[in-house]
């Protein structure tokens, strides 16, 4: 240790958490994401679905709005992804 007065800067970035449903996939990068990940403003998520056979969407949204190009820019809030299925007729 110096034998001086040491500066120690310290940046604090808030996470934000992830609600990822069943059939769902999020990327940041190559890094496949897990609901137990966190992630931070400004990060680009690439937010895929796989439907079930003999099932057609009924709902993809994150945080209440749809997504262009399956891209989405993490704001200032939590990320909750909603996806719902139905049987085809």
């Amino acid at each position: 240790m110096p034998n001086e007065d040491v500066t120690i800067e310290v940046s604090y970035k808030q996470t934000y958490a992830l609600t990822i449903p069943t059939g769902v996939t999020v990327k940041k990068g190559e890094q496949v994401l897990t609901a137990s990940d966190r992630v931070v403003a400004g990060e680009e998520l690439t937010i895929t679905y796989t439907l079930t056979d003999g099932y057609t969407l009924k709902t993809f949204t994150v945080n209440g709005g749809t997504i262009t190009n399956n891209k989405f820019v993490v704001g200032n809030a939590d990320v909750v992804i909603v996806f719902e299925e139905e049987l085809l007729v």
